[in-house]
């Protein structure tokens, strides 16, 4: 049995990614172009580096244009990401030529090109496709089809932030591609909590389910391919503090407009608790973190009461009924924490089952 093996390191997002692989040539040609834009940029009047890089980009537009073309006539339905890529590639160069002195651009006749409704039509098609695909695949819920759906569903968010629920998707795919899942709960906040409330979020359990074996302790006998972490970043606890609002309300009749005035001073308590953290997905086999998302619970207390200075007769039922009321004390900062800790580890098994 190989030795379980946890990496925790700083967040970063490994993104699996399908685009197409540049041949020899096409890396060439694109370090060529980069190589001499740097060089006029500086030296605009050589004319064998001008004439260079008429030659590559020409060079370099004409495959990938002719590449677009090739996948369109093919009428497949997964060509659309490649696609994309393509077109990104044509929008680049166009981005960094541009930069260039006008002198050079007039002497390689460089014509601006406007490829932002290809691009966006290309990335919309590959995303509708790639996320069909990807919810066939996780509805087979074996171990090689949801690994498949997190290919592709990183892909997704690989060129859209937020595209309909991938970020479910994902975790939904990653936790089901596994076999053995580890769960662990790290506070790294300045804050201590209390060792019940530590306890608490490390017994998050997800019972009963077909498609993994969850485990918030170390099995010896297990090998773990999967670990879950959850590490609290801040805990913040703003202290109570209350607001104060007011103004004058009246009401009078006909002979005597304001028969009745009052001053309506509004006081509002407030005070909350915020912790705030990541949940980290960790490939215990290939040593790699897979994905994170920062979360963030929040507990509040708010209070409102009045004091009247006047004519109570001008003042609505409304504000007799906050005058009733009076100052109160604040829940303590344990009995809000405890709220929060509670939203929190339901947070975090709603987001480990991708509900």
């Amino acid at each position: 049995m190989k030795k379980l093996v946890l990496i925790f390191v700083i967040p970063f997002l490994i993104i699996s990614c399908s685009s197409p692989k540049k041949t020899t040539n096409e890396r060439e040609h694109s370090a060529s172009i980069v190589r001499l834009v740097n060089k006029l940029k500086i030296y605009q009047d050589n004319q064998k580096n001008i004439q260079m890089l008429s030659e590559e980009l020409a060079i370099a537009d004409k495959i990938d244009l002719e590449k677009i073309e090739e996948l369109r006539i093919s009428g497949q339905p997964d060509i659309w990401h490649e696609i994309f890529i393509r077109y990104s590639h044509l929008k680049y160069r166009q981005n960094l030529v541009k930069k260039l002195p006008v002198i050079v651009l007039e002497k390689i006749n460089f014509k601006k090109k406007d490829y932002s409704n290809d691009i966006e039509s290309a990335r919309m098609q590959s995303a509708n496709y790639l996320y069909a695909i990807s919810n066939v695949l996780l509805e087979k819920g074996d171990d090689s089809s949801c690994m498949m759906a997190s290919e592709n569903l990183f892909i997704i968010l690989s060129i859209y932030e937020d595209f309909r629920d991938v970020d479910k998707l994902i975790r939904r795919s990653l936790i089901y591609g596994s076999k053995n899942v580890l769960y662990r709960f790290y506070n790294n906040s300045e804050k201590t909590l209390p060792n019940y409330q530590k306890e608490y979020l490390r017994s998050v359990g997800i019972t009963e389910n077909s498609f993994f074996d969850f485990d918030n302790n170390v099995v010896l006998e297990k090998e773990y391919d999967l670990s879950i972490v959850v590490n609290i970043e801040r805990i913040n606890v703003l202290p109570g503090a209350t607001c104060e609002n007011s103004y004058y309300v009246s009401k009078g009749t006909k002979e005597k407009a304001t028969k009745y005035r009052c001053k309506v001073i509004e006081a509002d308590q407030e005070k909350s608790v915020k912790i705030s953290g990541v949940i980290e997905y960790y490939d215990n086999i290939n040593l790699k973190q897979l994905y994170s998302k920062p979360f963030t619970v929040k507990t509040n207390f708010s209070y409102k009461y009045v004091r009247l200075k006047g004519d109570e007769r001008a003042c609505s039922p409304e504000i007799i009924e906050l005058a009733k009321r009076k100052i109160i004390v604040y829940p303590s900062d344990n009995k809000m924490l405890e709220d929060a800790v509670v939203k929190l580890k339901a947070l975090v098994e709603t987001l480990i089952l991708a509900d």
